[in-house]
């Protein structure tokens, strides 16, 4: 089994470019990615579509119509899970992996590599 399946979506390869970015420049990870994620006193979590419209570390994410809408209809239980990946991978300084395997249902497969980095699988439908 490889140790990072290769199939890539256009939000797959932007997610990857961001925590390449920011793991390789660890003194520049971004303080208000943490903050949009969790919270902070007087300022409530930001939604993922809203984090993912916005430039962090200069990558967009979902930039096109139809990214954004892909991301705001995830289900509610996948945007949570997601939510807590990137939490720990942001706060913990952790390499996070993205990609895309196209299979019978909607959902998403972490797991660890030998590495310590985190690996996400989105599955979905055929397009």
């Amino acid at each position: 089994m490889p140790e990072w399946p290769s199939s890539q979506s256009a939000i797959s390869i932007k997610l990857n470019t961001l925590f390449d970015r920011m793991h390789s420049h660890p003194d520049e990870w971004p303080v208000t990615l943490l903050q949009d994620l969790q919270g902070v006193a007087g300022r409530p979590r930001r939604a993922l579509i809203d984090i993912a419209r916005d430039a962090t570390a200069g990558i967009v994410v979902a930039d096109k119509q139809g990214e954004i809408e892909h991301i705001a209809n995830w289900p509610a239980d996948q945007q949570e899970a997601i939510r807590q990946a990137l939490i720990f991978a942001v706060s913990h300084r952790r390499r996070l992996r993205f990609s895309v395997e196209l299979g019978a249902s909607e959902t998403w497969v972490p797991r660890f590599g030998r590495n310590g980095d985190l690996y996400i699988t989105f599955k979905g439908p055929p397009q």
